[in-house]
């Protein structure tokens, strides 16, 4: 069980925020927590960012006494149980095991309710939202992406079974790339069947470890509905429905038993943010010539005017690039355009940059 204390982590957090960003020393599992102001919430993120099974978080008395503890047993029932120690102040996090079930909610139908089969245990949730669900089915997938009569006795087989699917990948032992993936639904569940068929056909010629860390956090960005946009702060992949949560279950059960077969330990996933040498060598002044060249392009394509623009504040380690937004920009929350403006970086230097925007006063300022 792992063990965190709280003020710990936090005050870590703030103080090597500009110096360190996600580097946080203490374990490598808190890359993806963003903390909050509101500890109920900051402490959601931070379980919801951590794939550990059971983990236990240590609280001092006014963090403890601000706590709001039925909202966290709220919020967290779909994904495992709480235990509270209130004189040691503290809470352990108990995630539901691997093969917990995920129930569908209930939709009223007016023809046929045939298939009212439950799936995944949250009663108050969705299996997919319904605008993910018809961003899902704009997405045209290549009928023969799988090869199913390909055999490599070379390749590494990992499967995984339950009542709902059978699940079968191929994987490269050499560089750890899926090269073929397979499946069979056994309920006619139609979210499953093509978000399982997005997901392996996406999964192909990526590295296991990759898929399993940052897969379905893309899937959920391509998926996303535009109106989510309005949200501030850190957007989760659960948010889309309990299937991203059934799914990433799926994963980490391939990449555990690639360990096992492979023998392998993997270090941090440093996948597509490998740095070109030739960038490396530029001096900082000519990187920033080059990034504000391409960075007003991409400004124009978004407003005329430079309230609306971005503005490139500072650059660490050749890739971690700070940025200030025009006054519009920074009322409008169009948490897209972070991921659009990396794409765009990336097609026009090369480089796979971490995006960061300094000028928000919510701690949930944070985007990559």
């Amino acid at each position: 069980m792992k063990e965190y204390n709280y003020s710990n982590i936090y005050n870590t957090y703030n103080n090597n925020l500009l110096d360190k960003l996600r580097d946080f020393k203490i374990n490598d599992d808190l890359a993806l927590w963003v903390p909050n102001e509101d500890i109920t919430q900051s402490v959601i993120n931070l379980i919801d960012s951590i794939e550990e099974t059971e983990i236990k978080i240590i609280f001092d008395e006014k963090q403890f006494k601000s706590l709001k503890i039925d909202n966290l047993r709220q919020s967290l029932s779909h994904e495992g149980e709480i235990n509270v120690n209130e004189i040691s102040r503290h809470l352990i996090f108990k995630r539901l095991l691997k093969k917990q079930k995920i129930i569908l909610k209930k939709i009223k139908k007016k023809k046929n309710s045939k298939f009212e089969d439950k799936f995944i245990s949250d009663s108050d949730r969705t299996l997919l939202e319904k605008n993910y669900f018809i961003n899902l089915k704009k997405i045209k997938i290549p009928k023969d992406f799988s090869k199913t009569n390909l055999v490599h006795s070379s390749l590494i087989k990992l499967d995984y079974k339950d009542e709902k699917c059978d699940i079968e990948i191929l994987v490269n032992p050499t560089n750890h790339l899926v090269v073929d993936a397979f499946f069979q639904t056994k309920q006619k569940i139609t979210e499953i069947n093509s978000f399982c068929n997005y997901l392996l056909y996406s999964m192909i010629n990526l590295p296991i470890n990759e898929i399993k860390d940052h897969l379905l956090i893309k899937l959920e960005y391509y998926l996303r509905p535009k109106n989510f946009e309005k949200n501030k702060g850190i957007i989760l992949k659960n948010k889309g429905g309990t299937i991203f949560n059934y799914f990433q279950i799926i994963l980490n059960n391939f990449y555990l038993q690639y360990q096992k077969k492979n023998n392998i330990e993997f270090g941090i996933n440093f996948y597509n943010y490998q740095i070109p040498e030739e960038w490396k060598r530029l001096n900082q002044k000519i990187k920033i010539k080059k990034i504000e060249e391409v960075l007003n392009n991409f400004n124009l394509k978004i407003g005329e005017v430079e309230t609306d623009h971005f503005k490139v504040e500072n650059l660490i380690e050749s890739n971690r690039l700070f940025l200030k937004m025009g006054e519009n920009l920074l009322k409008s929350n169009k948490n897209h355009l972070f991921f659009e403006l990396e794409k765009f970086l990336n097609k026009n230097i090369n480089v796979k940059f971490e995006v960061y925007y300094v000028n928000r006063t919510d701690e949930n300022q944070l985007r990559n």
